[in-house]
């Protein structure tokens, strides 16, 4: 049942992703600092199957039982170091890109790219960007599930612009994949 309703949520979001950005752009200076809690309503068939009623870009966070709270509550208090309001996680990609950018930069230099890295070959900087943020945002995301990018939704995805991001999560790779024995939390 969950992998269903995450193939929903993952398909409104792609469905919706150019709407949400142009949006997020016209009110935002620097997209990395915004975020939209979404609340969705589905439907359930007596095979379980859900279907999206609507989804609610300002659900209510008033809790009205005990259990309810709880859920918000912990919602809340994971969403802050998975937003990163305090820049701690750019600060650690920062310094993630500074150890392993030149090490991509010398595999090219010497046209010896490892057979399981290849797809970095002509990655940007910006692209090697999102793949570490992604890292670390995935270790600083609490209680939430990660939803995208997955590889399995690649092929809904308006010209594919997370090809890269969704090769390095499809092969589960990590920094030490790159560079063994980095560690982007250390000082």
């Amino acid at each position: 049942m969950w992998g269903r309703i995450q193939e929903v949520v993952a398909k409104s979001l792609i469905a919706g992703e150019d709407t949400l950005c142009k949006a997020c752009g016209s009110l935002v200076k620097q997209r990395s600092h915004a975020f939209e809690i979404l609340g969705y309503d589905l439907l359930f068939d007596q095979e379980m199957q859900p279907y999206l009623l609507e989804i609610n870009h300002t659900p209510s966070l008033s809790p009205h039982t005990q259990l309810e709270n709880d859920v918000k509550q912990r919602m809340l208090n994971d969403l802050f170091p998975l937003v990163d309001v305090k820049n701690e996680r750019k600060v650690k990609v920062k310094r993630a890109l500074k150890a392993l950018l030149p090490v991509i930069e010398g595999w090219r230099e010497m046209d010896n790219f490892p057979a399981h890295l290849e797809f970095l070959r002509n990655a940007k900087d910006r692209e090697v960007w999102v793949i570490a943020d992604t890292l670390l945002e995935r270790q600083s995301r609490g209680h939430y599930k990660i939803v995208l990018p997955d590889p399995a939704f690649a092929r809904f995805e308006i010209a594919n612009r997370n090809a890269l991001l969704n090769q390095w999560v499809e092969k589960e790779l990590t920094f030490q994949d790159i560079l063994p024995g980095f560690d982007p939390h250390a000082v």
